[in-house]
């Protein structure tokens, strides 16, 4: 599913493509280095869900969720938008996209 906004689009992906599983690794190294994600946490796995932010055809976020059975809710796991494109609504839109 592609959702386009102006120069911008969200992408509802898995399994992840290497070029964009790259992105996250990078993404999640990232985050547990500025504290975001707590240093015990694993590293996505290829069975969560995954909403990809690109801007300009640039990789600017994404957001990692699954749904747990029985419960009827969407669990949003991990959020990451890169420190060029915060501040821009970018990590509003990725979990409004999940």
């Amino acid at each position: 599913m592609l959702i386009a906004m102006s120069d911008w689009a969200l992408r509802l992906t898995t399994p992840l493509t290497d070029e964009q599983r790259a992105f996250v690794d990078a993404g999640f190294a990232a985050g547990k280095a500025e504290g975001a994600f707590p240093a015990h946490r694993s590293s996505p796995d290829d069975g969560d869900t995954f909403v990809i932010a690109l801007i300009d055809g640039e990789y600017a976020g994404f957001a990692s969720f699954f749904v747990p059975e029985h419960v009827g809710v969407v669990w949003l796991d991990l959020l990451y938008v890169e420190p060029a494109y915060r501040r821009r609504s970018v990590g509003t839109v990725l979990a409004a996209g999940v």
